[in-house]
């Protein structure tokens, strides 16, 4: 159930109070399952003791903006089915540990979150729930093989020009869903 932050180590509680609302972090993966903070208002805070689901949805995107080539993993999780509950990161697929996060989540298997607010926190473990027709791991692999940059602060501002087309996370969710459904490859070219 849900405990105080202030359990938390020093660094992490740190970087819970720098994330805002609806955000989604890479903890780190531990014994081969990668583990996500997602942060939510502090109103949501007596929900974090009830029976919660999570799903999440990757979108691999190879952005050209000057001139440069990026490799991005937008991964979007949503609770309990509700879109006013979907929390949203990007990984950069060329800076290594980014990668390697990526990678073990589409291994499609099992996937950690912590579910955090301002002062509590509550993690949970799920499994992947995928019936498709592709490989993850292969569109991942390929859409690093057609990037050509790993400036890290550009690709940063080339995801922040992304997430600001959207009104809200879920219309982001939703948005992917189009280009790509989720039992097709979750892959598009910008």
């Amino acid at each position: 159930m849900a405990t105080k932050n202030t359990e938390l180590s020093e660094s992490l509680q740190k970087s819970i109070d720098l994330m805002a609302d609806y955000q989604a972090y890479a903890l780190g993966i531990n014994r081969d399952t990668p583990f996500f903070a997602l942060k939510l208002p502090q109103n949501f805070a007596p929900d974090l003791d009830e029976p919660l689901s999570c799903e999440f949805k990757p979108a691999m995107l190879n952005v050209t903006y000057h001139g440069q080539t990026f490799a991005l993993c937008v991964v979007q999780f949503r609770l309990n089915g509700r879109d006013s509950l979907v929390c949203s990161l990007n990984l950069d697929l060329m800076q290594d540990r980014e990668h390697a996060v990526a990678r073990a989540l589409l291994r499609m298997q099992e996937y950690g979150v912590m579910l955090v607010t301002e002062e509590l926190h509550r993690a949970m473990e799920f499994k992947a729930n995928f019936v498709g027709t592709f490989n993850p791991i292969v569109v991942l692999e390929e859409t690093v093989q057609q990037a050509d940059s790993d400036d890290k602060a550009l690709c940063r501002e080339v995801y922040s020009g992304i997430a600001s087309q959207f009104e809200s996370a879920s219309d982001m969710w939703y948005s992917f869903e189009s280009i790509a459904p989720a039992h097709h490859r979750w892959y598009a070219k910008m």
